[in-house]
């Protein structure tokens, strides 16, 4: 869960800034409001549940298996320094 107001990035640039350095994440969590199918099914629009779209908009998976070596992990932690910083 990202602290964007001291990260000064979105979500989503710092995905793209971790993909341009290789290292690769996702977005597992999606506020269910932002589906299509809930949102043309029943006309939910941004802003109608503020809670579930705050944990929506800074919420992203890194990489995390038992199978990443102990380069992998220090790999996304060096990357995550330097673009933080």
């Amino acid at each position: 869960l990202l602290k964007l107001e001291e990260t000064n990035l979105t979500r989503d640039e710092l995905l793209l800034k971790l993909h341009l350095i290789n290292i690769g994440t996702g977005v597992h969590y999606r506020a269910i409001h932002f589906h299509p199918y809930y949102k043309n099914t029943f006309g939910y629009r941004e802003g109608e549940f503020p809670n579930s779209e705050f944990i929506s908009y800074r919420t992203l998976s890194l990489p995390f298996s038992a199978k990443l070596t102990d380069e992998d992990v220090s790999d996304v932690i060096n990357g995550l320094k330097e673009i933080l910083s």
